[in-house]
């Protein structure tokens, strides 16, 4: 009886115990996605960021890669116009008017990262960000171009600070 009795007080404490502190990263990773998702509908509304579905009312459900003999899946966050970007980006109308000349539509992935204030002050650049990132992206970046629907392999990644709810970009 000792050895089974034993047995269980290792297991028992070795299991996972709930703990007030599980809820804070459901919620920071909630709210995460929550801020990504509403950063690329404004995207998709302000006709910068193409859709693959018909409906285009839920940035959840576009661009879902699926390599079944890989045995890996994503979803890219954008896919965005990075010309007109540029264009809608223009200080005054003359400047948008002037670039807005038959500029050919530069599709590129834009992936989108939040963040707590911490690691926004050091991500200042991409090489700073984790080699699972740079691997998803350039995962994205390869297939979206294999399926027609970026031009380049190229893109960048928005970082956004859920604290103080700033971004940047590294291209």
């Amino acid at each position: 009886g000792d050895i089974e009795e034993m047995k269980r007080a290792l297991i028992s404490f070795w299991l996972p115990v709930p703990g007030t502190k599980d809820y804070t990263g459901k919620l920071f990773t909630e709210v995460g996605k929550l801020i990504e998702d509403i950063y690329v509908s404004q995207l998709v509304k302000s006709g910068i960021a193409k859709c693959t579905s018909e409906a285009c009312d839920d940035p959840k459900e576009q661009h879902s890669l699926r390599l079944l003999d890989l045995g890996v899946s994503g979803r890219i966050d954008a896919i965005v116009d990075f010309n007109k970007a540029i264009e809608l980006g223009a200080k005054t109308v003359k400047e948008r008017a002037k670039d807005a000349h038959d500029t050919p539509a530069l599709w590129v992935v834009n992936e989108v990262k939040s963040t707590g204030s911490e690691k926004y002050k050091y991500w200042t650049e991409f090489e700073k960000l984790s080699i699972d990132y740079l691997s998803q992206f350039s995962f994205y970046c390869h297939f979206a171009h294999l399926q027609g629907l970026i031009n380049k392999r190229e893109g960048f990644f928005t970082i956004i600070n859920r604290d103080r709810m700033e971004h940047r970009t590294l291209w």
